[in-house]
């Protein structure tokens, strides 16, 4: 069964874990090492370990956003920004080691790197013309040449969560509409579209095998598909009492955490949609969840962050 180890209580709470203030927002990064936190201002960034040591902090520059960390390469993390309509990746002193372009008159949004480190994809959108066509468009690069996108896709609605697949072969968007589409990860064909969510898709993310893709949406549901086709492989999930903000398969691909509105987070089997824990204390939202590169452990952020332990190991 799975029991649950509170890391870290409030945010303002002094004998915290992890010092975080109260002007920076939680999230989590991802590589082969597992989930890594991301605490973040509009002043600086800092990257931390599950046990809240700080391997990083970054400060920013006027006129530079945040974009995300990249720990896929060996080298280390790397870091994306944003400087006016261009893509800046820099090294942990702050070098730039490749530079890529945006789009004219659109502002960079979420981001996501695929596992093997092929493949960047970043959402642009011009807020000023809301009914104007091309008004967003997400684009694809090499990150290991930088440069000009190698496709850039008009996702038809506005994207609320991105993922590449672990080889960059296939990008997905979620979708205000309700709709997940999928796109060829170089040359932006789009492959397949998946129709069921009955609101807008807030998580995204492919199965470490690439054969699945995991969908959560503010409708309650978390589903998964066959991304070759677009159709529904399994009955959804609908366990949550509200918005499912986001969702994450386990290393092995046997296992789902999802996590919402309802501030729980809930585990359970890919194949049958078994329920095996639902883990409270978060006091908000959950915003994001992971699993531990051992898949023996569930990382969840919100205005907290908690680490779930499972005292079996396989739940």
């Amino acid at each position: 069964g799975w029991e649950w180890e509170h890391l870290y209580s409030r945010l303002d709470d002094s004998v915290a874990a992890i010092s975080i203030n109260v002007n920076e927002a939680v999230q989590l990064a991802r590589g082969p090492a597992g989930p890594r936190v991301v605490a973040h201002s509009d002043t600086r960034v800092r990257l931390l370990d599950l046990g809240g040591r700080e391997l990083l902090t970054h400060s920013l520059r006027p006129g530079r956003n945040w974009g995300l960390f990249d720990l896929v390469t060996p080298s280390g993390p790397r870091m994306l920004e944003e400087v006016g309509e261009t893509l800046e990746l820099l090294d942990t002193e702050g070098r730039v080691l490749r530079r890529m372009t945006g789009v004219s008159k659109m502002n960079g949004g979420i981001g996501c790197i695929s596992a093997d480190g092929t493949r960047l994809a970043v959402v642009w959108n011009n807020s000023f013309s809301a009914d104007a066509p091309g008004r967003r468009q997400i684009a694809v690069y090499e990150p290991s040449k930088g440069g000009d996108a190698l496709a850039r896709v008009d996702p038809m609605s506005d994207t609320w969560a991105l993922s590449l697949s672990a080889d960059g072969t296939r990008l997905a968007a979620g979708g205000e509409d309700g709709l997940v589409r999928i796109w060829d990860g170089r040359s932006g064909t789009l492959t397949a579209s998946c129709r069921g969510h009955e609101s807008k898709v807030l998580s995204v993310a492919f199965r470490p095998d690439g054969r699945r893709l995991l969908t959560a949406s503010a409708d309650g549901s978390v589903r998964q598909w066959d991304p070759e086709t677009g159709r529904e492989a399994a009955s959804p999930f609908e366990r949550h009492t509200g918005e499912v903000m986001s969702a994450a398969y386990s290393p092995d691909g046997k296992w789902v955490a999802s996590g919402g509105t309802d501030r729980t987070v809930r585990v359970w089997n890919a194949m049958d949609r078994r329920e095996v824990a639902v883990l409270h204390g978060h006091t908000s939202f959950v915003r994001d969840v992971a699993f531990t590169s051992g898949g023996d452990q569930v990382v969840s952020v919100g205005a907290a962050f908690f680490k779930w332990n499972s005292a079996t190991g396989d739940g």
